[in-house]
């Protein structure tokens, strides 16, 4: 992809976040790589229970995962645990790729954007690699939870409960405004009315923002 941006002399790119629900982490991570200008960390720690919890063998961890859970948490001084870096890509210094794009970026961002999607935005923006353009983002700024899950059902309801295994802490600078999401540098909010017309606002508003930076 980065080759044909290159071969079509791309100067702007618009990465569309809203809506997206994430995925897997390390995913966020490599598209990072792409678009970052200088080395950094997309996760500064990742959190998790203890590495004896009686709760793990309701985790969907494999087999061979459960075996080397002690080998790879690490005892924290406040009694939590983390997952040791050499055992965590996501976790390691990256370093951006000789094709990165190198024009000017622009993310769409809403409240449907969370999980990977969010992380990967603050990251983004505190590494201050694009312009940031909708609504703020569902996940918050300084990381949420996920990874592997434990998954009970309750004995007699039998309603099904997932609990995440991991606390995500982005590598992000301080927020000035803690427990919110990543606030976009313009504010444009999306419109029922000319959205039911094909109208996407935000979408337009971004066009004309480039329009404007390269008279």
């Amino acid at each position: 992809m980065y080759e044909k941006l290159k071969a079509q002399k791309t100067e702007n790119l618009i990465i569309d976040l809203r809506y997206n629900k994430g995925g897997w982490d390390i995913q966020g991570v490599e598209l990072l790589t792409f678009l970052a200008k200088s080395p950094f960390r997309a996760y500064q720690k990742l959190h998790s229970i203890r590495d004896s919890s009686e709760f793990l063998k309701y985790s969907d961890l494999s087999a061979e995962d459960l075996k080397n859970v002690k080998k790879e948490l690490k005892p924290e001084a406040d009694g939590t645990f983390s997952v040791k870096e050499e055992f965590s890509p996501q976790l390691q210094i990256q370093n951006p790729k000789p094709n990165r794009f190198g024009g000017q970026i622009y993310f769409l961002i809403n409240g449907g954007t969370v999980s990977t999607a969010a992380e990967f935005t603050a990251v983004a923006h505190s590494q201050k690699i694009g312009t940031f353009i909708g609504s703020e983002t569902g996940g918050a700024y300084e990381g949420g939870n996920g990874g592997s899950f434990l998954n009970f059902e309750l004995p007699h309801s039998k309603i099904k409960v997932g609990s995440p295994l991991l606390s995500y802490q982005n590598a992000v600078l301080p927020p000035a405004q803690q427990g919110r999401g990543t606030l976009p540098d313009y504010e444009v909010l999306s419109q029922i009315k000319k959205a039911l017309q094909g109208i996407d606002t935000q979408l337009d508003f971004t066009i004309e923002l480039i329009k404007k930076v390269h008279k």
